[in-house]
């Protein structure tokens, strides 16, 4: 296992070899236990001052997380290779695949629409919002 992860890291940008299941997931899972142990100790630290802990947070698992992916290309062509494609379709794909990241990014809209969150307090403060937002500008 720990053989397998430090091969990770010297493979970085290895594209002309194959890659297994296991050699993508064992990093992957390893990386996302530091990843969220890194989280929880920037957390508790108190981030920095004058900042709030969900800025704090995003903007540095926003900046793991970009790192992450850059990183994880090598590994992705050469998994596309164990199945027997070439490394052009990790370009085809990762023009695709991003799409959903950026979805995934952009914050919604905080007044209510067609479809609730699952939490219920998320939809009263929601609901809440958007009853103001109509009594201050006198939307029936």
């Amino acid at each position: 296992m720990i053989k397998t992860y430090f091969q990770f890291w010297t493979h970085l940008f290895d594209t002309k070899h194959r890659s297994s299941r296991r050699d993508v997931w064992i990093p992957t899972v390893i990386n996302a236990i530091i990843l969220v142990i890194a989280l929880i100790i920037i957390g508790n630290a108190g981030g920095f001052k004058g900042m709030s802990f969900d800025t704090i947070m995003s903007d540095y698992f926003v900046g793991i997380w970009l790192l992450w992916v850059v990183l994880s290309w090598g590994i992705q062509a050469r998994r596309l290779h164990d199945l027997g494609l070439g490394s052009a379709w990790l370009i085809i794909l990762a023009w695709v695949v991003p799409l959903m990241w950026v979805v995934d990014a952009v914050a919604g809209f905080p007044y209510e629409n067609q479809w609730e969150y699952i939490n219920e307090k998320q939809n009263a403060e929601i609901h809440a919002k958007t009853e103001d937002y109509k009594q201050k500008n006198g939307i029936a």
